[in-house]
């Protein structure tokens, strides 16, 4: 029996014709669900949970975000100069006119409390 030669081989990557997708064909016709959660949905989410903090003797709802950026800033306060670095960051990356205001020439003494800081290393 001798087998008939075609202009099509089948092979590692090249899946007889019958199988493969036909022009226009989806893979996926329905798609990915409506409705599922993506990790940034759930991440975003979970962020803009609301919970009860206490301040000052009175307590107010902030969402979680707000929460951990207060808790980042308190260990700034305290000295970690790893926290205030990230801070201080997050406050440049987020500024709405950074190009408007002269306050990011830093003067010579903080020039020096940050080198300071800084040689010390982390705690």
């Amino acid at each position: 029996m001798t087998k008939k030669k075609s202009d099509y081989d089948i092979g590692y990557g090249k899946p007889p014709d019958h199988t493969r997708f036909k022009p226009g064909q989806s893979g996926n016709p329905k798609g990915r669900p409506k409705g599922k959660r993506n990790l940034r949905t759930a991440i975003l989410e979970e962020l803009n949970r609301r919970v009860v903090v206490r301040e000052g003797g009175k307590e107010r709802e902030v969402p979680k975000w707000l929460m951990a950026l207060m808790a980042l800033n308190g260990q700034a306060m305290k000295g970690n100069v790893r926290a205030a670095l990230a801070v201080l960051e997050m406050l440049r990356t987020n500024q709405e006119n950074p190009d408007v205001t002269n306050d990011d020439v830093l003067t010579n003494d903080e020039v020096q409390i940050i080198a300071r800081a800084l040689n010390r290393g982390p705690k």
